[in-house]
């Protein structure tokens, strides 16, 4: 038996998943997300690099909550490689049913 899969769901003007244990998680609720890096303009969805990061992290480097970065691009502004730490642990954007790039996995320790 493979890994149990994210079902995305359609709720209220926006858009979530059903994670296995049957929660729902809602990630974009009357708005649109645009999912470019705001340094490189890769569409982050696209390649699998859509995470969540602890809060002082991200914002000791992005400063804001508008907008996505790669993990590439995050580093190079970090200084440094994303490890496990730096990943909240509470979102279901981290977990292993999501897809992942091959780059974001090995930060995740998967």
């Amino acid at each position: 038996m493979g890994k149990p899969t994210i079902r995305a769901k359609m709720v209220r003007d926006g858009y979530g998943f059903v994670e296995p244990d049957g929660r729902l998680f809602v990630f974009m609720e009357d708005r649109h997300y645009d999912f470019r890096c705001l340094d490189c303009r890769t569409d982050t969805n696209r390649i699998g690099e859509v995470y969540t990061l602890q809060e002082h992290v991200w914002k000791s480097v992005a400063g804001t909550y508008d907008g996505m970065l790669c993990v590439g691009c995050f580093e190079k502004r970090l200084g440094r490689q994303l490890t496990t730490k730096d990943f909240s642990q509470d979102n279901g954007l981290n977990g292993p049913t999501i897809f992942h790039s091959k780059r974001l996995k090995s930060r995740l320790g998967a």
